[in-house]
């Protein structure tokens, strides 16, 4: 049976964190076209002001909201509510479709998971998401605020015109992280232009305090230099160091 058959009960666990609220109503137009949905629910922190539009989205489309305070010292509180979530429907066989709306490679043991029990994962994101967590899902939905629908491939994309809305602070482009981390790797770097990640994660910490990894769609620094083209970043050696991609012996400069 296609994973698109729409007697299936779906239900959508939304990762609010990583997924701005401009994609809301394109997302539940493309779930609606594939079945009913039997549970839906948004992960998150709600007393930052910058999930506030999540609430006002939640409130439109009937979505129930997890508030998940910060836990001092751990940043994935609210992943590990959203996998929590997914494990009990699981358990109890309230459905039959997972939707898991999130680009953040940690959620792959969980579609994994899932798919292992016999069910289909879809998952639902933007550009940059992790491929690990699109190649462990049955299909994958990419959202976009740029114009047009098309297929690519065996991911389903859709674009979506919206210029009166703009992406939130938690929907940040990778551009920007980029550029943030090229500045303070010019001048944390040895002459071969290498750093520790631990030296460059520090130092950004210093010299950027507002700069969250989860903004820009991923969980840690080593996450995100991995998914970048600027960067070459050697996480198993025997101390962990990045560098620019375009580095030479004389310069080291941002694209």
């Amino acid at each position: 049976m296609s994973i698109l058959a729409k007697e299936k009960r779906i239900a959508v666990l939304i990762d609010a964190e990583n997924i701005s609220a401009n994609y809301a109503e394109p997302l539940f137009e493309e779930i609606a076209k594939r079945g009913e949905i039997s549970f839906c629910r948004a992960f998150g922190d709600f007393d930052d002001e910058r999930m506030r539009a999540w609430e006002t989205q939640a409130k439109d489309f009937g979505v129930s909201v997890f508030q998940q305070d910060p836990v001092s010292g751990f940043k994935n509180s609210s992943d590990i509510a959203l996998v929590i979530g997914a494990m009990d429907l699981l358990h109890w066989k309230r459905a039959e479709r997972f939707y898991i709306v999130s680009k953040d490679g940690d959620f792959t043991p969980l579609a994994n998971r899932i798919k292992s029990a016999g069910l289909d994962v879809i998952g639902v994101g933007t550009k940059g998401a992790s491929q690990a967590f699109k190649n462990a899902c049955n299909d994958f939905v990419t959202l976009s605020l740029d114009a047009g629908t098309h297929d690519a491939g065996t991911h389903k994309v859709l674009d979506v015109v919206n210029p009166s809305k703009a992406p939130t602070t938690n929907e940040r482009p990778i551009e920007e992280a980029e550029e943030a981390i090229l500045t303070v790797l010019k001048d944390s770097a040895e002459k071969d232009g290498w750093v520790s990640m631990a030296v460059l994660g520090k130092a950004l910490k210093e010299r950027q305090p507002k700069f969250i990894y989860k903004e820009f769609g991923f969980a840690t620094l080593s996450k995100l230099l991995n998914q970048s083209s600027r960067f070459n970043a050697e996480p198993k050696h025997s101390t962990p160091r990045v560098r620019a991609s375009n580095h030479s012996k004389n310069t080291l400069t941002s694209r």
